[in-house]
């Protein structure tokens, strides 16, 4: 089992980064510095917040501004200082938006990683990639799932970005002996979500009252499907597979698997509130999107690590701070 010190997150105040920094900062003793370039999910007042909740030296988590288009230079490699490892979460994951800019992904997943990765190579500081189920494209029947080992095919540039960025941290640990490891997961739920995610957008719409749009096969029979997982279980795999896994190995990060429709409901269902909603076609709504996602995660189970908390209980948990406050 690795012991570390002193970490650095990447994309640490995005929503997954909000959950792995709240989550190392309860569960660890480490000292974590957190890196962000403040995109549009980035949100700095998601880590700040934390001093409020949890009770630490004003040192212990370092915040550190920095884009990683642009390499790290030798002021920010000062300001970072000396850590042990790197979890890089850093990435644009809005899949509409790289669809109507493609070079996006290219510069924010791709271009930001070999900077993250030369970056240890000029420390020799072991990297945790993280990554995405859509890498593989769409598996042939809900609930069916992908292994580690299976091929990558992208159908979308922000997929093929974080395909490419796998790409490189194999390359980087074949062609320099980079420490690396990569993990994959599917989609993931929890607190303070950006607004165009899914489930955000279904407890706003059920909330107010509208139509939540579902999307389907052509004859609009078949909800799409996905696997999704609580934020801090993805954070507690991150930290299993940090400190356990096997250096150049893939884990797969699984939860359970829902159909939009059948979630949609349960959602309504713990709110107590109708559900409207409509299928929409998928494929011709959606281009560049894929119905049906899916992993096995053989490997981690193996390894030792199950999630703990079920699709219903996290939703409990995180609706009402979606929901605005009564005037």
């Amino acid at each position: 089992m690795r012991e570390f010190k002193r970490i650095l997150i990447t994309g640490a105040a995005g929503f997954v980064g909000r959950h792995v920094v709240e989550y190392l900062l309860t569960e660890t003793d480490w000292d974590l510095v957190c890196l962000d370039g403040l995109n549009y999910a980035g949100n700095f007042n998601r880590l700040t917040n934390l001093y409020r909740r949890i009770p630490m030296p004003p040192d212990r988590m370092k915040l550190v501004f920095h884009n990683l288009r642009a390499p790290i230079n030798s002021l920010v490699r000062k300001d970072i200082g000396d850590v042990d490892a790197i979890i890089h979460l850093a990435a644009n994951s809005s899949v509409e938006y790289t669809l109507k800019h493609p070079r996006v992904s290219v510069l924010d997943n791709v271009l930001a990683t070999v900077n993250i990765l030369e970056y240890a190579r000029e420390t020799d500081t072991l990297v945790e990639y993280f990554s995405t189920d859509e890498v593989y494209g769409p598996v042939k029947r809900p609930g069916d799932g992908f292994s580690e080992d299976a091929p990558h095919n992208p159908s979308n540039p922000y997929s093929a970005g974080k395909a490419a960025g796998e790409d490189y941290c194999c390359a980087y640990r074949v062609s320099y002996g980079l420490p690396v490891i990569i993990s994959n997961s599917m989609n993931i739920f929890g607190f303070d979500q950006h607004p165009e995610k899914f489930i955000p957008t279904v407890i706003r719409t059920i909330y107010s009252g509208g139509t939540v749009p579902i999307y389907s096969s052509p004859d609009k029979k078949t909800a799409g499907s996905r696997y999704w997982i609580f934020g801090y279980d993805v954070a507690d795999a991150l930290l299993y597979i940090l400190t356990c896994g096997k250096e150049g190995e893939k884990y797969h990060i699984v939860g359970e698997w829902w159909d939009n429709l059948s979630l949609a409901q349960k959602i309504a269902q713990i709110m107590k509130k109708p559900l409207r909603y409509q299928m929409f076609d998928f494929h011709s709504s959606r281009p560049g999107h894929d119905m049906h996602y899916g992993l096995k995660d053989n490997k981690l189970c193996w390894l030792g690590w199950n999630p703990r908390t079920g699709v219903t209980e996290g939703l409990k948990l995180i609706i009402p701070t979606y929901i605005p406050d009564e005037p």
